[in-house]
């Protein structure tokens, strides 16, 4: 097999690998307590996620990048399968900006800047995070279809109490074209701490979140995607959180 080809089994089997991890330890509490959302262990929620992301280079073939995104989420506001009047309540926003540097067609770096503002049911109380960090990324294009891996470490900080905690993210992201407007594309990304601080973040697994939807090119500069992800986060001193995002995502790429 050639080096696409064993790219491409690489990064299809880490994406099984974390989808497997997601249903192992989704699989940890086999008996429904306290109704239908809260498994032995683990609770479970569904949300709503968007991200409208801008990004290009400095003027036409400059390897000088640049990419800004503005996420929002809301959560469900008690029992999934539960009585009526659950709704979905804004529970997150965040803004991230970073500039990069194409070395090639393959191999790319960027610097950047994130806030995060989270409420509950997503946090344990509001919380403001301010986030630093630096990302490699590694694309190739094979005969099935675009294969993309970023590494990112993060430097983070939160308004209600001091420690930086230290965090690095591996993504996996495959898309394989359908029609020339129409593709399918699959993400799974890991999560792991690197230190443990009191306000929360412990050594070892954070979280996974597997995506999986349709995309859509409206014009060879603009595309959406809607799909579903789920986000399993381990967290240590309350049940587990299990969220099942319904996903829209909005892209514009400026790149010359």
């Amino acid at each position: 097999m050639d080096y696409a080809g064993n790219l491409l089994g690489g990064g299809i089997l880490a994406m099984l690998k974390g989808g497997i991890l997601s249903a192992m330890l989704f699989a940890q509490g086999l008996e429904p307590v306290d109704g239908a959302t809260r498994w032995e262990g683990m609770e479970q929620i569904f949300g709503l996620l968007g991200d409208v992301s801008l990004s290009g280079n400095f003027g036409e073939g400059s390897p000088f990048l640049y990419e800004t995104d503005l996420l929002l989420a809301g959560a469900q506001g008690g029992s999934m399968l539960g009585a009526s009047g659950q709704s979905i309540l804004f529970a997150a926003a965040g803004s991230y900006n970073s500039l990069g540097y194409r070395l090639d067609p393959h191999h790319a770096f960027h610097l950047g800047y994130g806030f995060q503002h989270v409420l509950p049911p997503l946090a344990g109380q509001p919380t403001n995070e301010n986030r630093g960090f630096q990302q490699y990324t590694f694309d190739e294009t094979t005969p099935y279809g675009d294969l993309k891996l970023s590494s990112r470490l993060e430097e983070r900080t939160v308004n209600i109490e001091s420690g930086l905690a230290l965090r690095v993210r591996q993504q996996f992201q495959f898309t394989r074209p359908l029609t020339p407007e129409w593709y399918l594309v699959g993400i799974d990304e890991v999560y792991f701490n690197l230190n443990t601080v009191s306000w929360g973040p412990a050594t070892g697994f954070d979280q996974n979140r597997l995506f999986l939807g349709f995309g859509y090119h409206f014009t060879p500069e603009i595309r959406g995607e809607i799909g579903y992800m789920n986000n399993y986060i381990n967290r240590d001193l309350v049940d587990d959180l299990d969220v099942d995002f319904l996903v829209m995502n909005f892209y514009v790429d400026l790149t010359r």
